[in-house]
């Protein structure tokens, strides 16, 4: 007999049940990395400066260190001239020479052969100088907590002396296609071996989602619509990953059974969203882990799993998740949708 969506919910309520639950709430465990290798990495603490940036007076630029006082007046028309050993060549970044408060820029010198040089223009206290600490001071918060580190932001820690990060592990999630129907795209099969069969795409898709949110995803090899085979490896899964999803088998047709394996092993919050498409996705949690039995049509498959595993992976790495890009268009004709079911419609802008 066809089995009914029981649990069916609409979108509100069913993000709600799945990501208010407490299995679904908590962020992973910190580790600590080195600070070059944490790009797209999460800060599970702020960040501090250890030193200051620049952590001396430098040069901002190539010239003449000077004491300012001693230029005072100097022109085009009336260059001051300095002996040897009261300004000092330097270079940008440079510290400044002790007794020194000001670089001349080599433009406005003018080198003579006794060693001595004529400076053009005056030089003001401390002009073209980066003082210390002129971009960070040392104790000061670098990066604050949840905050996905950028290639800017490594740079700012090396410069202040942090060499190790502390972050977020990745949450992994255990990837588990099922269908006896379902072959590898790795597989050399010859067309005519291909009738019946359904190559692998979905694994690779939601793989590939996974790791750009922040994620380590590991891909299962094809499981048969055996109910015993899939409590198996959901069971097997929960002991060593955060998330758990099933591609397929999260209908009401006769060969669904992971909603069924969700239910026994452990809690079903949802099977069934009014949403299309997407509709026949399976929510549960098995051993305080999450589980998502997502549909096996591609499409369905991906918005399902935006909808509910993208905010999951973004709460377990202690962010919000981004915005969604939105763009104003005149769509080319009118589109039906049935009431009561959100409708994400595919479109081609151009």
């Amino acid at each position: 007999m066809r089995k009914r969506y029981l649990l069916r919910r609409p979108l509100g309520e069913a993000l709600r049940l799945f990501l208010e639950h407490p299995a679904c709430g908590r962020p992973t465990e910190p580790e600590e990395i080195p600070a070059w290798e944490s790009v797209g990495r999460v800060t599970a603490e702020p960040v501090y400066a250890l030193i200051s940036s620049p952590p001396y007076h430098c040069a901002a630029m190539d010239g003449i260190s000077v004491r300012a006082s001693e230029t005072y007046g100097a022109s085009r028309y009336s260059p001051i001239r300095l002996p040897p050993g009261s300004f000092r060549q330097i270079d940008t970044g440079d510290p400044i020479p002790e007794g020194h408060d000001a670089v001349v820029m080599a433009e406005v010198v003018r080198e003579l052969e006794d060693g001595s040089v004529e400076v053009l223009e005056p030089a003001r206290p401390w002009g073209n100088v980066r003082m210390a600490g002129e971009d960070v001071v040392a104790t000061e918060m670098i990066i604050p907590r949840g905050h996905r580190i950028r290639p800017v932001d490594v740079a700012a820690m090396l410069a202040c002396g942090v060499r190790s990060v502390k972050v977020r592990k990745k949450p992994r999630a255990a990837i588990i296609p099922t269908g006896e129907e379902v072959v590898s795209p790795e597989a050399e099969l010859r067309p005519e071996e291909l009738f019946g069969k359904v190559i692998d795409t979905n694994s690779y898709m939601l793989s590939g989602m996974v790791e750009g949110w922040g994620g380590e995803p590991v891909r299962f090899k094809p499981l048969p619509d055996d109910p015993e085979a899939i409590k198996a490896a959901i069971s097997e899964a929960a002991e060593g990953f955060d998330l758990i999803v099933l591609i397929a088998g999260s209908s009401a047709g006769r060969g669904d059974f992971v909603p069924r394996a969700i239910a026994e092993l452990g809690e079903l919050l949802v099977h069934g969203v009014d949403i299309m498409p997407g509709k026949p996705v399976a929510l549960g949690v098995v051993k305080d882990k999450p589980v998502i039995g997502a549909p096996g049509y591609p499409v369905s498959a991906y918005i399902a799993f935006e909808l509910f595993a993208k905010p999951l992976i973004h709460r377990m790495l202690g962010i919000a998740p981004p915005e969604p890009a939105r763009v104003e268009a005149v769509v080319g004709r009118r589109i039906a949708s049935r009431a009561g079911v959100e409708e994400f419609v595919r479109v081609k802008l151009g």
